[in-house]
């Protein structure tokens, strides 16, 4: 009798033709659910720098408006002007600041001023308003960001008697 006759056939331990491609199919979908999860993510990364930038953009523009004082921002707004961050232009835009007086007691900024004897510090409202191009904007490719800040209507800063 020759060797291995009347015997069955031992498994060779290896997989079949369909486990492997099973295991292909399953490794395809959970790949592409993560190339869809990785573009998601890298999109919106992008778009948080854009608005980060513009935010810091934003807040500079705050501060050289507190540097020159608000009394000079209601006589002379600047104009527009651009800042190019990573080759991505951003344009400041001051809206027109806007007088107000804030008492101790409310700390709220009201446009009319106080009455006779009422203790008030006269501060400007300022809003500035940054735009950028950008595709992920919904808004005809432009997105914005805004800041809005009270400056001391005189060189120094307002003080409360106590």
């Amino acid at each position: 009798m020759r060797a291995g006759q009347g015997r069955a056939a031992v498994a060779d331990g290896g997989f079949t033709l369909i486990e492997v491609l099973v295991a292909l199919g399953l490794i395809g979908v959970v790949m592409a659910s993560v190339a869809v999860f990785l573009t998601g993510a890298m999109s919106t990364t992008h778009r948080q720098a854009g608005r980060q930038a513009a935010a810091q953009v934003a807040a500079g523009a705050v501060e050289a408006a507190q540097a020159a004082g608000g009394a000079a921002m209601v006589a002379n707004r600047p104009a527009p002007r651009p800042h190019l961050v990573n080759d991505v232009p951003y344009t400041v835009t001051y809206g027109t600041p806007a007088p107000c007086w804030q008492t101790t007691a409310s700390g709220a900024c009201a446009a009319a001023s106080p009455a006779a004897g009422v203790r008030a510090a006269q501060l400007v409202s300022l809003t500035v308003t940054v735009t950028w191009p950008s595709t992920e904007c919904g808004t005809g490719g432009t997105c914005t960001e805004t800041a809005t800040a009270l400056l001391g209507a005189t060189p120094s800063d307002p003080e409360f008697p106590s």
